[in-house]
């Protein structure tokens, strides 16, 4: 509660020179290299907990009082909460920034600031990483996947996921198959 209660800390900027910084950066790297390694879910979430701990000790430093710049900070999170409760839906430029009571180029900015993507790119970013989660845990059509994460056809989703991975959504789900199988032997 320390951490998730701090309005100073609405999100943490990590250095590699710095401790626990340091420790935090080397955990998740960790929890990536420890997929599909025996009793990997268990090294993960004794990692989480590390992380945690880490935040905790931070948190120690950091002032209590809110910073100026983090009505931009709740903007956004208003607009990103938008976009993850209606990805799946069309969405325009109008109706996210509406979402952070914003004008659209105020809505830009702050995406751009905190995000370095347009709110359409964060978006569509969004989307292919739910239409990924999907191809990695269903057999669904690349077509219905396309429908269910918000694009408007296979054609588009397949063009922007190519651009996006290097490789097409077929493709991705064949490696990742094999991946999996490679982790069951």
């Amino acid at each position: 509660m320390p951490i998730l209660e701090n309005k100073a800390v609405p999100y943490l900027l990590l250095h590699q020179d710095k401790k626990y910084e340091k420790e935090i950066l080397q955990s998740v790297l960790e929890m990536y290299q420890c997929r599909g390694q025996k009793a990997y879910m268990l090294r993960i979430q004794t990692l989480f907990f590390k992380i945690w701990e880490n935040l905790l000790h931070l948190s120690n430093h950091l002032k209590k009082k809110p910073k100026s710049g983090n009505q931009h900070l709740t903007i956004l999170k208003k607009m990103l909460r938008f976009i993850y409760e209606n990805y799946d839906k069309k969405i325009s430029l109008k109706e996210i920034s509406q979402a952070g009571n914003v004008g659209k180029t105020s809505c830009c900015s702050i995406f751009q600031r905190y995000t370095n993507e347009t709110p359409v790119s964060y978006l569509i970013s969004y989307r292919l990483r739910k239409g990924m989660e999907l191809l990695e845990t269903t057999d669904k059509t690349i077509s219905e996947i396309a429908f269910e994460v918000g694009f408007s056809g296979a054609s588009y989703f397949t063009e922007m996921f190519h651009k996006s991975y290097g490789c097409t959504p077929t493709e991705y789900r064949a490696q990742e198959k094999k991946f999996c199988y490679k982790k069951k032997e």
